[in-house]
């Protein structure tokens, strides 16, 4: 478990620099059947969200020598649960196997809000501060 953990923090901050643009969320991580994405209640995302993976090709043009770089949707990740800032999908087994971290993730189903049903009713403990 802690190794999973470890994996995942050091996947997040190698990711911090490319997904400092709002419309760059990426797959911060990949663990068996678990897939971590920088998307989550906060961008509207939560369970039973739909987000659409983008794989990135990058080519040299034989002719000018110009790299060349796009994104090709391989197919569409399902939201298993979500915290603030980060989610874990599930996709199935062909696709999961082409699903690598840093490939862009856009979500492709309505926006939601969630909302935590704790946050209200939890009451601070004594000389406890909310």
């Amino acid at each position: 478990m802690q190794i999973k953990l470890w994996v995942i923090a050091v996947a997040m901050l190698l990711a911090a620099p490319a997904a400092a643009d709002d419309k760059d969320k990426i797959v911060i991580a990949v663990d068996g059947a678990d897939i971590y994405v920088d998307l989550g209640a906060k961008d509207g995302v939560g369970a039973g969200s739909e987000l659409e993976l983008l794989h990135e090709v990058v080519a040299k043009d034989p002719r000018t020598g110009a790299t060349l770089r796009d994104h090709f949707a391989l197919g569409t990740l399902s939201v298993h649960k979500s915290g603030d800032r980060i989610s874990v999908a599930r996709a199935d087994k062909e696709l999961r196997d082409r699903v690598l971290a840093g490939d862009r993730v856009r979500l492709v189903s309505q926006a939601r809000k969630f909302i935590d049903p704790w946050a209200d009713t939890i009451e601070p403990l004594p000389g406890m501060s909310a």
